[in-house]
């Protein structure tokens, strides 16, 4: 009788522990899942201000004082601001905008921010390049 007390303590307490051991099991995959979630939040929240901070890049300062000043968002400055209006009150009819930049002599094709050029780059070179 001694062993079958044993046995039957031995199977609950190892159906326990077994219970016991998937539960901290599942728990520890929740908290994966969880923390999974957290880190795709994350990498989201920082393409988000990566995106939001695109005109920050190289070649731009955040020093107001600074001759490459980027400014503190979108027609922050009085300059900028100034060519926006224009732009959206007119915008019926222009059939092109083209600015010219005299600092560093270049000149800037749609979505310059970045390193990659436009998909039609060569397009748009060529035909600046035949009214020059």
């Amino acid at each position: 009788m001694t062993d079958c007390v044993v046995c039957v303590f031995c199977v609950k307490t190892t159906t326990t522990v077994m219970l016991m051991m998937m539960m901290m099991m599942m728990m520890m995959m929740m908290m994966m899942i969880m923390m999974t979630v957290m880190m795709m939040m994350m990498i989201m929240m920082m393409m988000m201000m990566m995106m939001m901070m695109a005109c920050a890049g190289a070649g731009t300062s955040n020093d107001p004082c600074s001759v490459i000043y980027k400014g503190a968002e979108a027609f922050s400055e009085p300059e900028t601001e100034a060519v926006s209006n224009w732009l959206l009150a007119n915008n019926d009819d222009l059939l092109v905008y083209m600015t010219l930049h005299s600092y560093s002599q270049l000149i800037l094709t749609p979505w310059g921010y970045g390193p990659e050029l436009p998909d039609d780059y060569e397009d748009l070179v060529s035909r600046v390049a035949s009214k020059l």
